[in-house]
């Protein structure tokens, strides 16, 4: 988790970098990967912080964000507009 929580730091410290990835977000149901250095939709983010964390998962190249719910040893903890989560 630690690593995660950094991971997650260390982009919003350098956020100024970083940028959406909104052709990326619309050719991935077409099955197109287009990647490009410090680039990421949210599910590609959430992959992104995962692959540089301690843990090990078996994620699809492109990534959706149903591909998150088929991780066994991860259960959802909210559901609905992220705006709303309380925290």
């Amino acid at each position: 988790m630690k690593k995660i929580k950094e991971s997650i730091q260390k982009i919003s410290n350098n956020r100024r970098s970083y940028s959406f990835n909104i052709i990326g977000l619309f050719i991935v149901p077409l099955g197109i990967k287009r990647r490009k250095k410090n680039c990421f939709y949210c599910a590609e983010f959430v992959k992104y912080v995962l692959d540089n964390s301690l843990l090990e998962f078996d994620l699809p190249e492109i990534i959706k964000p149903d591909d998150f719910s088929k991780i066994e040893e991860c259960k959802e903890i909210y559901k609905g507009m992220l705006n709303k989560y309380k925290m």
